[in-house]
């Protein structure tokens, strides 16, 4: 009881430093391993029901190359998320680039036009200083057409 009493001050030190090294630990443990679990959570159930392959994909960008506008195309998929990358002439209007989305949409079944939402980003090659390019158009699963970006 004597060594308690002569160290108190020495005790209560250690104690303090004991208790801030094992929240530090735990803070450190929570940061490290919390994050663990799944990337997109649960928004990506039933994707198993509606699977888009890459075959598919390609498929499509065969079917945009066949424009005469098109230079080069490329896709991918995000979770619930499908991706097109269109490369236009320089000469090609903003009216005639909309148009390709068209083409993917209707390459699409009905059910897979539910369950993604589609971007398709159209570019020009850079040429020209004063382009409007690129134009960006976004279809939600829930509707029915796409929606284009301010500059478009």
């Amino acid at each position: 009881m004597k060594y308690f009493k002569k160290h108190k001050v020495e005790l209560i030190c250690l104690i303090i430093f004991i208790v801030l090294l094992l929240g530090c630990l735990g803070v450190f443990l929570m940061l490290w391993f919390g994050g663990s679990g799944e990337v997109y959570g649960n928004r990506l159930e039933g994707i198993e029901k509606v699977p888009v392959s890459e075959g598919y994909l390609n498929d499509i960008e065969k079917a945009l190359k066949e424009n005469a506008s098109v230079t080069k195309v490329s896709s991918h998929i995000e979770g619930r998320l499908i991706n097109f990358m269109i490369t236009v002439n320089d000469d090609t209007s903003i009216s005639s680039s909309k148009e390709l989305s068209k083409i993917v949409k209707d390459n699409f079944t009905e059910s897979e036009l539910k369950f993604y939402d589609i971007q398709v980003y159209v570019l020009d090659s850079g040429a020209n200083e004063t382009s409007t390019y690129p134009i960006i158009g976004y279809k939600h699963k829930t509707t029915e057409d796409f929606v284009w970006s301010n500059n478009s």
